[in-house]
Order: structure tokens, then C-alpha cells, then sequence
């Protein structure tokens, strides 16, 4: 069966849903629903974990530096312990970076 319609110019357009390919009834399609689940939960994850590692990564160096300016400081010297905007733009690289991968890799 042809998956598109002719509007009123008699141009034709694809059609997003096929009525027919519904015949199933609600759990007609249970297999596509399980695979459509398991990749939206793939795609996730993969964002989550490549995320998740750049903003661990720029933790560690924080804590690094943090620790260092403790022992080189006197008694009353105060330890910046917020993210640099190094560390910032660093995370924000990494999530959108993330994000770009995963929509690559799924949205095809």
C-alpha cells in the first residue's frame, strides 16, 4: 500500500500514520512499543553516562585543586570550593557534546 495522499492540488504528501497498520487492536504493536522502549532507554543512558563523566571529571579537578590550596594555605586563608567558569564551560561542553552524540547515533 502507497504511505502517502494526494492533497487538493493532487500534489502528493506522506501520511505520518497508516490507519490499516492498526488492525491489532491496542497491543497490536507490543514488539515495536518493547524495541521503541529499549532504545529511548539506550539513547539515555548514553547522554546520561557521557554527561554525568564530564561533570565527574570536572569535580575531581576541583577537589584536586582544593586540596592543594589547603596545604600550601595558612590557618585563615579561605578555599574557593565553587566551579571556576572554566569548570563551567567545561561542563556545559561536555552535556551538549552528550547531547550531540546521542542525537547523532538515535535520530536517524
Amino acid at each position: 500500500m502507497d504511505n502517502t495522499q494526494r492533497t487538493a492540488s493532487g500534489r502528493r504528501i506522506p501520511i505520518l500514520h497508516n490507519p490499516d497498520s492498526a488492525k491489532g487492536g491496542i497491543f497490536g504493536s507490543v514488539r515495536t512499543d518493547i524495541q521503541a522502549a529499549f532504545l529511548e532507554f539506550c539513547g539515555t543512558f548514553l547522554f546520561l553516562l557521557l554527561g554525568l563523566g564530564g561533570i565527574q571529571a570536572a569535580a575531581y579537578s576541583n577537589q584536586a585543586s582544593v586540596a592543594a590550596a589547603a596545604q600550601d594555605s595558612e590557618g585563615g586563608a579561605a578555599i574557593n570550593t565553587v566551579a571556576s567558569i572554566d569548570q563551567l564551560l567545561y561542563i556545559s561542553a561536555c552535556m551538549g557534546l552528550s547531547l550531540l552524540i546521542s542525537v547523532w547515533l538515535f535520530y536517524r
